[in-house]
C-alpha cells in the first residue's frame, strides 16, 4: 500500500533489530524520497541494519530543553510538565 507513497517515518527509542526489521522493513516497503528518522541509544543496531547515514548528536543541557519547549509552549501549567518530563528522560537529543 505505501510503496508507492512518499512517506516520513520517526522511530523513536529502538532498542532491538526486530523493532526495526518489523516497522521499516528488510525491503523497501516505501516510495522514491521516503525517509526514515531512527533514534536509538544503540549505534550498533544501525550499523546491523544497514544503515548508511548515523549522525549522533549531544545530549541538550536541562536549560537548553527548556529554552526549546519555551518556543512552542508559554503556559505554567505546560512549563511545569515541561519540567518533570525533563528530569524524567534527562534532556532531548536533537535531530
Amino acid at each position: 500500500m505505501l510503496r508507492s507513497k512518499r512517506v516520513l517515518v520517526v522511530l523513536d527509542d529502538v532498542d532491538k533489530l526486530e523493532q526495526l526489521e518489523f516497522l521499516a522493513g528488510k525491503n523497501h516497503k516505501f516510495g522514491p524520497g521516503s525517509r526514515i528518522i531512527i533514534t536509538t541509544r544503540g549505534k550498533h543496531l544501525l550499523i546491523t541494519y544497514g544503515v548508511h547515514d548515523i549522525r549522533e548528536e549531544e545530549e541538550l543541557s536541562v536549560k537548553s530543553t527548556i529554552s526549546l519547549f519555551q518556543q512552542y509552549h508559554h503556559t505554567e501549567d505546560v512549563m511545569k510538565l515541561s519540567r518533570h518530563v525533563i528530569d524524567y528522560v534527562k534532556g532531548f537529543q536533537r535531530i
